[in-house]
């Protein structure tokens, strides 16, 4: 394949990916923990759409559950899928991920730290800011090592 023809796809394949992430969000709508039929969603999501805001019975399930489920879904792939692009071009590698800079072991073991102490059950938020904490400590400690070096190779080596 050329770069000319990897180029000019590249619009038809985002345009069927975006289409596809609509209807699978759409289908997300109606399965769950409270299955709902099709009618009953296209119904409460053209209310949604208009402005119409009286929801009772399974309309409320999809208003409420469904579509904050779906959203923040839809929300966290992106941020993930952002994520990642941003350390492949850095480390201009198409393979890397998170547990090349550490950032994974170092939330995991903050985190079990916080669970095995029971300092997790103490407050909702102690557990994913605890795990935040210790991703960026082991991201800046692999970091240190690695600027000392000088290369983006030698940080990889280095974590």
């Amino acid at each position: 394949m050329s770069l000319t023809t990897h180029v000019s796809s590249r619009p038809r394949t985002l345009g069927f990916l975006a289409v596809a992430a609509l209807v699978l969000a759409f289908v997300g709508l109606m399965v769950g923990p409270h299955s709902v039929p099709v009618t009953d969603t296209l119904r409460v999501f053209a209310a949604m759409l208009v402005g119409d805001g009286d929801f009772v019975g399974s309309d409320a399930v999809i208003y409420a559950v469904q579509v904050p489920r779906v959203l923040v879904a839809l929300l966290v792939g992106a941020g993930l899928g952002v994520a990642g692009a941003a350390m492949q071009g850095v480390f201009r590698d198409p393979l890397a991920e998170p547990g090349i800079t550490g950032v994974s072991s170092g939330a995991a073991t903050v985190a079990v730290i916080l669970i095995v102490t029971g300092l997790a059950s103490s407050h909702w938020l102690v557990l994913p800011v605890g795990a935040f904490l210790g991703a960026l400590g082991a991201l800046l400690i692999v970091h240190a090592y690695g600027a000392r070096a000088g290369s983006t190779s030698s940080l990889l080596l280095s974590a």
